[in-house]
């Protein structure tokens, strides 16, 4: 069975007038602030930036009528909250690209403000460590060069990775970019133990694993 859209969400998006609106996002408010808040806690390196970021969200989940709340649909792919949480983290990655520009080849973020970007490019190198890529090889390649290869590689593990449902995402995004411990985790997606959350885990690697396979990479 689908579970329903939350219900101060259904309250929000559909408020008949402006006062019914305002009383609607405090409620919204009310549950969810927390969440947002501690989403952008974990994607700064201070404060005042947690503080900067969680305030942006909150401008841009009201922006257009609600429209970014408006794109979740309950189809029983994953809870609400966990769809919350990594709509927030994208906010935070505009607001840091916002401030601080696209980093460019050969300059890179310096500073505490470099902290979340190092982060988000060490994920995939971390991930591919996990599920051991330099022990696969490419069917195409008899003697690539090193530095293609593994740029190859990466671009592999990205298209894989993007396959993922939203909550396996942020599964992998919780443990391995930022290293919050199983025991932790298990109650921010909703499991029992951190034995459910190690088993699910092994269980969203080895999908990665086998994707990166389908793509022509295969046993070493």
């Amino acid at each position: 069975m689908t579970p329903p859209v939350p219900r101060q969400l259904a309250e929000l998006l559909n408020a008949p007038h402006a006062a019914a609106r305002n009383g609607a996002w405090d409620a919204f408010m009310g549950e969810y602030s927390k969440l947002l808040l501690r989403t952008a806690q974990r994607a700064s390196s201070s404060r005042d930036d947690a503080m900067d970021r969680y305030i942006f969200i909150l401008e841009q989940l009201q922006e257009d009528d609600f429209r970014r709340l408006r794109a979740f649909t309950a189809d029983g792919r994953g809870k609400f909250t966990t769809w919350l949480v990594v709509v927030a983290r994208r906010l935070c990655v505009d607001h840091h690209r916002s401030k601080y520009g696209r980093p460019q080849a050969g300059h890179e973020p310096t500073g505490a403000n470099s902290v979340a970007h190092a982060a988000r490019r060490n994920l995939l190198d971390l991930i591919a460590n996990e599920i051991d890529v330099d022990g696969l090889e490419d069917e195409g390649s008899l003697h690539p060069d090193a530095e293609l290869l593994s740029a190859e590689r990466r671009q592999t593990l990205t298209a894989a990775v993007a396959e993922l449902g939203l909550g396996d995402q942020l599964l992998l995004t919780l443990r391995f970019e930022d290293d919050i411990s199983v025991e932790k985790i298990a109650p921010m997606i909703g499991l029992q133990s951190r034995f459910q959350v190690h088993r699910r885990l092994r269980h969203v690697l080895e999908q990665l694993r086998r994707k990166l396979i389908d793509r022509g990479m295969t046993e070493s």
